[in-house]
């Protein structure tokens, strides 16, 4: 959506040029060096031809090949931060004269497993099942259809989910670990001309829906840049970038990496049958939120303001009537479904009967 929505508006745009297909093999730097280091004048295509540029943009995604294409051009190859494993989801498809009512959060997380339920248009919907990327017991028994239903209809808030009719087999998408990519070497860019934003310089879990909205806060940012420092400057330029992009949006993506690694030790936890309790005071206070969201509108507006990344949950977290309110309300329960034990052993009672 936001692909076709973007390109609309850029494809009647006259001093916009538009070329799908096109292969980007290699930078091409320049003979400056004005910071020490490559500064990238063109990109090199498959077909052989060179397109100058004033600014590279990589834009493509988590896969991004440019750090291997700056290394080769003598940079400093980009410094990748990895954090977990990641998580594996299996999804599926379905269709019906109706969506399903919503009776819970789009993204809920009950014991080792979190589901995703999205609704899409003309009667379709999707259901994804996320797990840890080491959890063997659910990779075995998740890529099975029948198998899959059993789980996710032991769930009372996304079994309403799997009523209608299914348009897939199960599947599955894998290798999404979180990464933060470093244009930085101590303090120095590792070449000029050249910027990445979104999933090509931080990539987060598919499951928040963070990734577009990081995208578009940095390249708004850029613009902003652009606006203040020409492209003909490249060493402030870069410095700008890095900076405003750091300030405005690398709270937001530090956030969101943090909440992955918590919920990816949660689950390791919970497959063990131990209580995840760690002292972080952010994910306490998260925790907590996020129960609490569904008894109080105020808590509620914040919960949706955090998950949009409208604001970030250190926001509210010193907002006195909220804190207020969630003392009021006091501990509540998360949402219903079976425990890892007990999911494992209604499972294998299935499958043997």
């Amino acid at each position: 959506m936001v692909e076709a929505t973007i390109a609309g508006v850029t494809g009647r745009e006259p001093s916009i040029t538009i070329r799908r297909g096109v292969v980007v093999r290699a930078l091409v730097p320049g003979s400056a060096r004005p910071a020490g280091a490559p500064h990238v004048t063109a990109v090199a295509l498959a077909t052989g031809e060179r397109v100058p540029a004033d600014l590279v943009v990589d834009c493509s995604g988590r896969r991004s090949t440019v750090p291997a294409m700056l290394e080769a051009i003598g940079a400093t190859r980009p410094v990748d931060e990895p954090g977990d494993a990641g998580f594996v989801y299996y999804c599926r498809h379905f269709t019906g004269p109706e969506l399903p009512t919503l009776l819970g959060p789009p993204v809920q997380h009950v014991d080792s497993l979190s589901f995703v339920t999205i609704a899409g248009d003309h009667g379709t919907w999707s259901v994804g099942m996320m797990g840890n990327a080491e959890d063997a017991w659910l990779r075995r028994h998740a890529t099975d259809p029948e198998t899959w239903l059993r789980i996710a209809r032991r769930f009372p808030l996304v079994a309403p989910w799997t009523e209608g009719t299914p348009t897939t087999e199960v599947q599955v998408m894998a290798r999404t670990p979180d990464r933060l990519t470093r244009y930085l070497d101590d303090g120095h860019p590792v070449a000029t001309g050249i910027v990445a934003l979104g999933d090509a310089a931080a990539s987060t879990s598919p499951a928040y829906g963070r990734g577009a909205a990081f995208a578009a806060m940095e390249a708004v940012c850029l613009r902003d840049v652009l606006r203040e420092v020409a492209a003909t400057d490249p060493i402030e330029l870069s410095h700008r970038w890095h900076d405003r992009v750091g300030n405005v949006v690398g709270p937001y993506i530090h956030d969101t990496l943090a909440l992955a690694r918590h919920r990816h030790a949660e689950i390791a936890a919970q497959i063990d049958g131990r209580e995840y309790a760690p002292a972080d005071p952010a994910w306490r206070f998260g925790q907590a939120l996020g129960r609490a969201a569904v008894h109080d509108p105020d808590l509620l507006r914040a919960t949706m303001s955090i998950g949009a990344a409208l604001e970030r949950g250190a926001t509210f977290a010193r907002r006195r009537d909220i804190i207020r309110r969630l003392e009021e309300l006091g501990p509540r329960p998360g949402i219903p479904g079976p425990t890892r034990a007990e999911l494992v052993d209604a499972i294998g009672t299935a499958r043997a009967a």
